[in-house]
């Protein structure tokens, strides 16, 4: 379908906002994710809004931000005669987008929130086990974490139990009422479960009832339909035997995990760490390559690989493996102890 183009509202230097009009007395307040950007004629969600024939509010980063605050308060007031025409509000976001659904669904009035593996900071200092959006974090506000004052109307979280956005999940629950929905297995791109205007109508009609066991029953029908998911459910018994160092049927489940057809991209790199914890660097450079070349945008692999090269005592190659690693992840500290360690046997 052809996708009408949305009106532009306002613009700061952070943030662009749009409308699209629709039918009905039902307003969604959308945000986008850190892989969206704001271009001034869509919106994440502007195609579903559109099949739903469902008025909408779209929120667009002009690069990774978090939405800081000051931004949606200079934003408000130009949007406040457009909000006020809809008593029902249902703000809506996935990851970064979640966090801003959250984060500001109070200020704009929402009834409703439904949020995908949101963040509740980036912040290190106070989020120690989230460390993937470090390189983000001099574009945010300071004091990033969502607090009571933040939250309105009925929230909704939806998140992986066995992946670290649990952790964000529990801190969003400790500062204000949630329901919570749990997705296991499914990792952080939850919103994958979710790919059909029929699906997400469902959904959004299951948060406006207030009918959290049909959003249950949603996820769970939805998850079983993952075509990876029993690849998913043996990757997750692996990593079970190998945090109690069963090794031994840690690699068995492991191996059975990186043959099956539809396996997890990224997956093998429990196998290459099983292969590092019973020294066999070479075994795990061979494992780590063939995955980094089948998943090349998958960045993080590459700290494996190094160490598995610097365990055979290869360092020059370590080190030239490592270099565009750490130029394109300067933040991550694991990365520059390695270049420090390595320099220092090379010396």
């Amino acid at each position: 379908m052809d996708l009408p183009k949305a009106d532009l509202l306002i613009s700061t230097p952070r943030i662009e906002v749009l409308h699209q009009p629709g039918e009905g007395d039902q307003l969604l307040l959308m945000f986008g994710g850190l892989g969206s950007r704001a271009n001034g004629v869509t919106f994440v969600g502007h195609r579903l809004a559109t099949k739903l024939n469902m008025p909408a509010i779209g929120f667009m980063p002009k690069h990774g931000n978090w939405y800081p605050k000051e931004d949606i308060e200079l934003i408000r007031p130009s949007i406040e005669p457009l909000l006020s025409k809809y008593k029902t509000r249902l703000a809506y976001g996935f990851s970064m987008g979640g966090y801003g659904a959250i984060k500001h669904s109070r200020a704009l009035g929402a009834t409703h929130v439904l949020a995908m593996s949101p963040q509740w900071s980036i912040d290190p200092e106070v989020a120690p086990w989230e460390r993937r959006y470090l390189h983000f974090i001099d574009k945010c506000s300071e004091n990033m974490e969502i607090v009571d004052d933040d939250c309105g109307g009925e929230i909704y979280v939806i998140f992986d139990n066995m992946n670290k956005d649990r952790f964000h999940a529990e801190k969003i629950s400790s500062a204000a009422a949630v329901n919570s929905i749990q997705a296991p297995l499914t990792g952080h791109d939850t919103w994958k479960l979710f790919l059909s205007s029929a699906t997400m109508r469902a959904l959004f009609d299951a948060v406006f009832n207030g009918d959290k066991l049909r959003m249950f029953q949603i996820v769970r029908e939805r998850r079983r339909l993952l075509p990876d998911i029993q690849t998913r459910v043996l990757w997750a018994r692996a990593l079970k035997h190998f945090r109690v160092k069963r090794y031994a049927e840690a690699e068995r489940v492991a191996r059975q995990a990186d043959a099956a057809p539809n396996r997890v991209p990224g997956a093998a790199w429990l196998l290459g760490a099983i292969l590092l914890e019973t020294k066999r660097p070479s075994e795990a450079e061979v494992v780590l390559r063939a995955e980094m070349r089948r998943f090349p945008s998958i960045r993080w692999l590459g700290g494996y690989l190094v160490r598995a090269i610097e365990m055979q005592g290869h360092y020059s190659e370590a080190m030239a493996v490592l270099e565009p690693q750490l130029a394109s992840q300067p933040h991550r500290v694991d990365l520059q102890k390695a270049a420090q360690r390595i320099a220092a046997k090379l010396a």
